[in-house]
């Protein structure tokens, strides 16, 4: 299983700065996660512990059926800024039919971060980049 989730993990472009030690590390604190059709995998208002990466299923992303949006893709990662920093869920995500996820705790990836210190400066660079990216999108850059 540990194999399926170091093969998860290096799919999702975030982790792309990661050697295979380091994503192995990952793999082995990650934890699969299947949810059935209608269960929450993610409520707003909790406080996040991790990122959820979405290995296959459909998810969908809103409180009401009118603002709900649909998103499937493997390695589709919930949460990625949750594992720099605590913070709560803006929206819930429920399954859509069966979805199988791994879970990637903010504590295993804060404790890579303390064992690698340069690759978070290479998470940082990420997430501005990402950041930069959908400003530019929505015309205030």
């Amino acid at each position: 299983m540990e194999q399926l989730s170091s093969l998860i993990l290096k799919s999702v472009e975030f982790f792309d700065v990661c050697n295979d030690e380091q994503i192995n590390l990952l793999a082995f604190a990650s934890e699969n996660m299947n949810f059935r059709a209608g269960q929450v995998i993610v409520e707003k208002g909790e406080v996040s512990m991790g990122a959820y990466i979405i290995n296959s299923g459909f998810v969908l992303i809103g409180e009401n059926p009118q603002s709900q949006k649909r998103y499937s893709s493997p390695a589709l990662m919930i949460g990625e800024l949750s594992l720099l920093v605590k913070r709560v869920h803006k929206s819930t995500v429920m399954a859509q039919g069966e979805v199988d996820c791994l879970f990637v705790p903010r504590s295993a990836f804060q404790k890579l971060m303390q064992q690698y210190p340069p690759l978070t400066s290479l998470f940082a660079d990420k997430v501005e980049a990402s950041l930069n990216e959908y400003l530019a999108s929505i015309n205030i850059l």
